[in-house]
């Protein structure tokens, strides 16, 4: 969504990204403006008129003008059901148009099963097609197999990119809760390549077990793929840890490792005391001490302040 000419991006709401949490969303407003975007939130279109089809100019509710050569609306998804017949066939939709599904995804219709954006699961392209999987396995081999409607990752391929698995900070508790945070500014690798954007934050619950995570940064879609695992299997810190991963190119995942280390059993306070006491053995990560700040474990690097200066 890079692009080296000035832009308008307008929002309905309050929020740019209403999905993600409100971090995510400053660190992607931040690079949108940095590369000459201006950004309009509570923004209504009242007319749009062209002359050819493509330049014209959008009226706001406001009265401001905004001239554009090209103009792109994204205004969701809705089922076009209303014309297939599915009464016809006794298969019930709910009041949006949606074929209403089980967890086997056959429809009300014994031998009917349905997948894809039409059954208002996820609108994304890999829950599309793992349900087509499903739904073809038990319509046509007779299984049993169920949809996932709990862990659904999710990714906006902005610069950077934004990347998400289960519940994320905003919905969190400090009661229930513990949010471990590395920003990416405080790591050597990405001060190196000048990616130094964005952030990697972990959730567990009470007992250590990863419930959720948000990557902002290069390549965090990829990166999103072992938590997103972590999660579906209800994997614990320690498990993640203590699995010895190969020397690859380091990515965004590499961040959240230290986070994956905290004993989060602890208080908050203690958490902190104990990271700081415990972090040698872990080979001294790149993203330092952290310290607790409202319940949520973050992390900083006065060497790499210095570094940066």
């Amino acid at each position: 969504m890079r692009r080296a000419s000035h832009g308008d991006v307008g929002a309905a709401g309050s929020r740019l990204l209403p999905r993600e949490g409100a971090e995510a969303e400053d660190v992607i407003a931040a690079a949108l403006t940095h590369d000459g975007v201006d950004i309009r939130r509570r923004c209504t279109v009242r007319s749009v008129s062209s002359e050819f089809g493509l330049a014209g100019s959008a009226i706001l509710e406001d009265g401001t003008t905004v001239e554009f050569e090209r103009m792109l609306v994204a205004v969701g998804k809705t089922p076009n059901t209303s014309e297939l017949g599915l009464d016809l066939a006794c298969v019930d939709t709910d009041a949006s148009g949606y074929v209403v599904v089980t967890d086997t995804l056959r429809t009300s219709a014994e031998r009917i099963w349905a997948a894809g954006d039409v059954t208002g699961l996820g609108h994304f392209t890999h829950t599309a097609g793992v349900n087509a999987s499903i739904a073809a396995a038990n319509a046509i081999l007779g299984l049993r197999r169920t949809a996932d409607r709990r862990v659904v990752p999710r990714v906006t391929f902005t610069q950077p990119e934004v990347a998400a698995v289960g519940i994320h900070d905003d919905d969190t508790s400090t009661a229930r809760h513990r949010v471990v945070t590395v920003q990416h500014r405080d790591l050597d690798r990405a001060i190196t390549e000048s990616e130094s954007q964005g952030f990697t934050r972990v959730v567990f619950d009470r007992t250590g077990v990863v419930i959720g995570a948000t990557i902002v940064g290069p390549r965090a879609g990829e990166s999103l793929a072992e938590v997103t695992l972590a999660v579906k299997q209800k994997m614990t810190a320690s498990q993640l840890s203590g699995t010895t991963h190969p020397p690859i190119r380091p990515t965004t995942m590499r961040c959240g490792m230290p986070a994956c280390r905290s004993p989060v059993n602890n208080s908050a306070a203690e958490c902190s005391a104990s990271l700081s006491g415990r972090w040698p053995e872990f080979g001294a990560p790149a993203c330092g001490e952290p310290h607790v700040t409202d319940g949520v474990i973050n992390t900083t690097s006065p060497d790499h302040a210095r570094v940066k200066a």
